[in-house]
């Protein structure tokens, strides 16, 4: 097995109402490495509630990245495996449905092979979302992906890709 790491050139944004979006209301991708902590940037609300949520509003995000899948990979097993997505990870391989991880922060793969372009640039999509205020999130269960090649203990974003030989 062979394993590349494929933390760099993502893309990140709030989610969008794809109605929203049609109508002209884009926001647009920010570059960005992973680890990345998605809410980091967002401002906190005061509310009544908002010690169980750190004071971070609910939301839903999504990550982004655009990758070859060389043509000497095909006929090969091709598998990201994502070591934690807080929280219910939707994958998505050049706009098909390609798998999920409800929950947060547990490890799991994606066979991407079959949704792979190969000698072209592909897309791999990630949405996540947070609980919204008052269910019991901690203060440190913002939506974040976690990494293998993030320090011990760290979290941030995706993930690593694999082939077989």
């Amino acid at each position: 097995m062979i394993r590349a790491s494929f933390n760099d050139n993502w893309q990140f944004r709030p989610k969008v109402n794809p109605f929203a979006e049609l109508a002209g209301t884009a926001v647009p991708f920010e570059p960005v490495t992973v680890p990345h902590d998605a809410m980091i940037t967002r401002d906190r609300e005061a509310t009544i509630d908002g010690a169980a949520t750190a004071y971070f509003p609910g939301g839903a995000y999504e990550y982004r990245k655009t990758f070859l899948a060389p043509e000497e990979h095909r006929g090969k097993r091709i598998t990201m495996e994502f070591e934690g997505v807080y929280r219910d990870a939707t994958v998505f391989i050049n706009g098909n449905y390609a798998g999920q991880r409800p929950y947060g922060y547990s490890r799991f793969f994606i066979d991407a092979d079959r949704f792979l372009r190969f000698g072209e640039d592909n897309e791999v999509r990630v949405e996540c979302r947070t609980q919204g205020a008052g269910q019991g999130r901690k203060p440190d269960r913002r939506p974040r992906l976690m990494s293998s090649f993030g320090l011990p203990g760290g979290w941030g974003f995706l993930t690593d890709l694999y082939r077989s030989r």
